[in-house]
């Protein structure tokens, strides 16, 4: 057996003996129906947890609090045997705490870590997995209200894939998301919208020195790029990107020279 789900079988066996016990008269208990169903309630939280394991352990909050609940659950069944309930009732305060107490702390955890949960698969599905940058579906949800787009489009990529391969494309694609991403500040957002199409929302007037900073960071790497920009706001975001991608294609088509694919190298 895995050693990690020993201690989830040592509870199950010992909470088993404890039923055992119970129905033959060895152990008293105030009810053997609540104790046989708080022992079915804690198997089945130990039953999820344990199908469950690699998804729980990725959320420490979450983990925390099904293992809240556990030893919440495993208190129930443990003061339905009579001397036990006999002695914490003399301990009122801490019964309430470790019965009820523990009960809403793990309800808690568990919303908590469930909420992180949901966030972080919102944010995969919004984010492009080749570039680490924001893919279309977020382009909507623009945190500035007013702002400049830039529009890119890498220059003679078709050649690249045709010739080096879709693998050395990838590459390209990857260090160009990379090098847009360590260029924006913190309210600045940055999509590639699909193949080699990336947008950049910045704040107002910082066009310029964005792009110099861009080609100023690509400049050991060969990387071309053609781009057009346009100013927008939330309400105008459709009519901006068409500005923006038709400037784009206006200094594709002004440039005379595209380097020559055999120029790229890893």
């Amino acid at each position: 057996m895995n050693h990690r789900y020993l201690p989830i079988a040592t509870l199950m066996t010992v909470t088993c003996l404890l039923l055992a016990f119970v129905l033959d008269g060895s152990v008293v208990v105030d009810s053997a129906a609540d104790i046989v169903f708080e022992s079915m309630t804690l198997f089945v939280i130990i039953y999820v947890m344990a199908v469950s394991k690699s998804k729980i352990v990725q959320n420490r909050k979450l983990l925390a609090g099904v293992i809240v609940l556990i030893c919440n659950k495993l208190y129930d069944v443990v003061t339905e045997i009579e001397v036990i309930d006999e002695f914490i009732d003399n301990y009122e305060v801490l019964d309430t705490l470790l019965e009820d107490g523990m009960l809403q702390v793990s309800v808690l955890l568990i919303a908590f870590g469930i909420s992180e949960m949901i966030r972080k698969a919102e944010d995969t599905s919004l984010t492009d997995a080749l570039t680490g940058l924001f893919n279309r579906n977020k382009l909507e949800r623009v945190s500035l209200s007013n702002f400049e787009l830039v529009y890119f489009d890498l220059d003679g990529f078709k050649e690249i894939n045709d010739t080096l391969g879709h693998q050395y494309g990838d590459v390209i694609l990857s260090r160009f998301g990379k090098a847009i991403n360590s260029n924006l500040n913190k309210r600045e957002q940055g999509f590639r919208l699909g193949g080699d199409e990336f947008v950049v929302v910045l704040e107002p007037g910082r066009c310029i020195q964005f792009i110099d900073e861009l080609r100023s960071c690509l400049n050991e790497q060969p990387i071309l790029f053609s781009y057009g920009k346009a100013r927008a706001t939330k309400a105008t975001l459709k009519v901006g990107l068409a500005k923006a991608d038709q400037a784009m294609y206006d200094m594709k088509r002004q440039k005379k020279t595209i380097a020559p694919p055999a120029q790229h190298a890893i």
